[in-house]
């Protein structure tokens, strides 16, 4: 499974974790967070590093944010690598290591931006018509 495809259902299920959501499906939500959280805190150290690495730093070696709430490149060749390094994280493959999807029905009251991002986590049992 490719690195951002689980911080996208990790980012989801962290959000959907602050909503009231139906019992089965909150399980779901939990299920993912548990076990994500730590390739997820391994994803944003490596990023916080190529920030480091590539950004413009202030004399405590915290990056310089702009007024658009982005960090700044030390030049455009650093925006580059930056750019590729990062595509290279995101891209990464990790191993489920015998991850069972957890079988909810599905939620009425979710938006469906979050169900894209789980349904390779969750699946989804439809309700029956």
């Amino acid at each position: 499974m490719k690195f951002i495809k689980i911080i996208s259902a990790y980012n989801a299920a962290k959000h959907l974790l602050t909503m009231k959501l139906e019992k089965y499906f909150s399980y779901g939500v939990y299920k993912v967070v548990k076990r994500f959280q730590s390739d997820y805190e391994f994803y944003a150290q490596r990023e916080r590093e190529l920030v480091c690495k590539y950004g413009q730093c202030d004399e405590n070696g915290n990056p310089i944010i702009n007024d658009e709430n982005k960090f700044t490149f030390k030049d455009a060749e650093a925006a580059k690598r930056y750019a590729l390094e990062h595509a290279e994280l995101d891209n990464m493959e990790i191993e489920l290591d015998g991850y069972v999807r957890p079988r909810v029905p599905w939620p009425d009251n979710v938006e469906l931006q979050y169900i894209l991002a789980l349904e390779d986590f969750i699946e989804f049992v439809a309700p029956e018509e």
